[in-house]
Formats: structure tokens, C-alpha cells, sequence
């Protein structure tokens, strides 16, 4: 019983470090991606592929963050859908700047 809640201590504790690694990993995806939007259109539209990665490395932590059933996962999965969002609107609008 004792080696029991040694074990069950031993993966909360993995579990919490792989939180605090993984909210690391994420809030500088996010800090990235907000940094990114904030440029002017010129600088944007030069750095889309680069907004294309830190989204994409977003996305997998959250699958990672899931597939662990990680509760960041319910604060994070949000914003990959909203900075996606909003990196399509404005990928699109310039787009359409461009053709005129």
C-alpha cells in the first residue's frame, strides 16, 4: 500500500513538472505569435512563415498537453484557435492588398 502512494505521489509530481514545462513552452508560442500579429503589414507579410511554425509548435503542445489530460490544455486549445483566427484574417486581407 505504502509503495502505492509512493508511486501515485512520484507521477503527480511528473505530471506537475511536465505542466511547468509545457506552460513554458507554450506562453513563448504565445508570446511569439502575439509579437508577430503586432508587426506592421510590410513586416508581417515577410514573417508568415515564421507565424506558421510557432503556431504549428503551439498546436502540437496542446496535443501533448491532451494527450497527458493536462488541464492546460483546456487554457491553451483556445488560443491556437484564436491566433489562428486572427492570422488568417489578416493573411487574407493582405492578400487582397496585394491583387489591387
Amino acid at each position: 500500500m505504502a509503495s502505492l502512494m509512493v508511486g501515485q505521489h512520484s507521477f503527480a509530481r511528473m505530471a506537475e513538472k511536465a505542466d511547468d514545462m509545457m506552460k513554458a513552452l507554450a506562453d513563448k508560442a504565445v508570446e511569439y505569435l502575439t509579437w508577430y500579429l503586432s508587426m506592421d503589414d510590410n513586416r508581417f507579410s515577410i514573417s508568415t512563415r515564421e507565424f506558421e511554425y510557432h503556431w504549428a509548435v503551439l498546436d502540437a503542445e496542446v496535443k501533448i498537453m491532451r494527450k497527458y489530460n493536462s488541464k492546460l490544455a483546456e487554457i491553451y486549445a483556445p488560443k491556437v484557435e484564436e491566433l489562428y483566427n486572427l492570422y488568417a484574417e489578416r493573411y487574407e486581407r493582405l492578400q487582397k492588398m496585394e491583387k489591387k
